[in-house]
């Protein structure tokens, strides 16, 4: 069988990344990123607006339009360990430019959801430990504690002085209180996260 490209069209710099890949029949890694994201995946016609008009593209490794195509060709694993999951925005222009009306970050939340159930290591380790820290702090107070998020985030990748000017301009202008704040329906909000937990007791597993 001959081998196809699944990076051809996409230019990176001012060189085009072509690689040579075996196809892989329908699997059940595709079928649980359909499940999970209510999207077939095969209606995508890799007309690359969805890459087009992705501002995050060229930080990505699969950006949007090749992370479509290596799900169709059976690349789970290699969507797996990629830092695409994590560098999307999730800002949704990829969606709306689709003709095809494919939610495509939908389908790359999917595979963001099946990497943490398997415990597979991210690329982006600091993206990953952000999402965990603003996941918390949203958990605690139903909001977003600005100064907690900040400080968690540095001393927990081992820069406490980061941003410090940032810091010290936002807090003079009265743009950040030192007084962590939580809303009315914090513990509301805390039985969402208790739902959400329970029904993530038993995640899907990538085959």
């Amino acid at each position: 069988m001959r081998g196809l490209s699944f990076y051809a069209g996409d230019w990176v710099g001012e060189k085009m990344e072509t690689q040579i890949v075996m196809p892989k029949p329908y699997s059940g890694f595709l079928a649980q990123v359909e499940a999970l994201s209510g999207q077939k995946i095969y209606r995508c016609n890799q007309c690359a607006k969805c890459t087009a008009g992705c501002p995050a593209a060229q930080d990505m490794d699969f950006p949007p339009r090749r992370a479509m195509r290596a799900l169709q060709l059976g690349l789970g694993a290699e969507l797996l360990r990629s830092s695409a999951i994590w560098t999307c925005l999730y800002c949704r222009t990829c969606s709306v430019r689709c003709p095809m009306e494919i939610d495509v970050d939908r389908v790359l939340e999917a595979v963001r959801l099946l990497a943490v159930a398997q415990g597979q290591p991210s690329l982006e380790a600091r993206v990953v430990g952000f999402h965990r820290i603003f996941l918390r702090l949203l958990r605690w107070g139903g909001r977003i504690y600005d100064l907690g998020l900040g400080g968690w985030f540095n001393l927990s990748t081992g820069r406490p002085w980061a941003n410090m000017g940032l810091f010290v301009a936002l807090v003079s202008k009265g743009r950040m209180s030192f007084r962590p704040l939580k809303v009315k329906a914090s513990r509301e909000v805390r039985a969402i996260f208790a739902r959400v937990k329970g029904m993530e007791a038993t995640p899907p597993s990538a085959s």
